[in-house]
C-alpha cells in the first residue's frame, strides 16, 4: 500500500514484510526519524489461530475425514477459513507449531482406535492414534508437530475412528480444535 496516509485507510490492514515503518526518537538530540522494515517487527504480527467445531458431529467408520472447524477462538491475521475450506493458510513462510485434537463422545467400543492427523497442502503430514480401554468412554487424541510452511501453504485437521459404526465426535472449543502459531 504505497503512498497512502494512515488516516486514509478504510479497512483493517496488515503490513507486508518489506513495508517501511517510520519511528521517531524524540528523546534524541536532535530528534531523529528512522525507517525500519516491518519484517524486523514480526512478533506482534505473527500468526496465532485457534479454530474449533461448534457442535457434536458424526464421523464415519474407518475413513479419514476433514474436520469442519466452523468457529474460532482467535485469528489475528485472518488466516483461517471457517466457512468454506476449514483450513489455515499461511500468509508468510516460516516455522509453525501446530496442535490438533479430537474427542469421541463417550460412546467408544473396547479396543477402538481414534486418530487425528495434520494434512499439509492436502497430503498427510503426521498422525497419532489412541485406543479405548473399555466401552462407553470418552477418547481424546492430540497431535503436536512443527512444520515448515511457505506462503500460501495450508493446514487441515482430519479425524479417524474404527468402532465398526458411525460415531459421535465431541464439538466445542475444548474437545475438537486446531491451533497454529508461527514461531519464526
Amino acid at each position: 500500500m504505497a503512498d497512502q496516509k494512515i488516516s486514509e485507510l478504510t479497512e483493517k490492514t496488515t503490513p507486508a514484510g518489506d513495508d517501511l515503518l517510520a519511528i521517531v526518537d524524540s528523546e534524541a538530540s536532535p530528534i531523529q526519524t528512522k525507517k525500519i522494515k516491518h519484517s524486523n517487527l514480526k512478533t506482534s504480527f505473527a500468526s496465532k489461530v485457534r479454530a474449533y467445531v461448534s457442535a457434536n458431529f458424526s464421523l464415519a467408520n474407518n475413513t479419514w475425514t476433514k474436520v469442519a472447524l466452523n468457529a474460532e477462538n482467535f485469528d489475528g491475521l485472518g488466516e483461517f477459513d471457517n466457512v468454506t475450506n476449514y483450513r489455515f493458510t499461511a500468509q508468510e513462510a516460516g516455522y509453525y507449531l501446530v496442535v490438533g485434537r479430537g474427542e469421541c463422545y463417550g460412546n467408544s467400543v473396547d479396543g477402538q482406535y481414534v486418530g487425528v492427523a495434520i494434512y499439509k497442502n492436502g497430503a498427510l503430514y503426521g498422525n497419532f492414534y489412541v485406543v479405548a480401554a473399555g466401552a462407553n468412554k470418552y477418547i481424546s487424541c492430540q497431535i503436536l508437530d512443527l512444520l515448515s510452511l511457505a506462503a500460501n501453504d495450508y493446514i487441515e485437521l482430519y479425524i479417524w475412528q474404527n468402532s465398526g459404526a458411525t460415531q459421535t465426535m465431541s464439538g466445542g472449543s475444548p474437545a475438537c480444535f486446531l491451533a497454529v502459531s508461527r514461531l519464526s
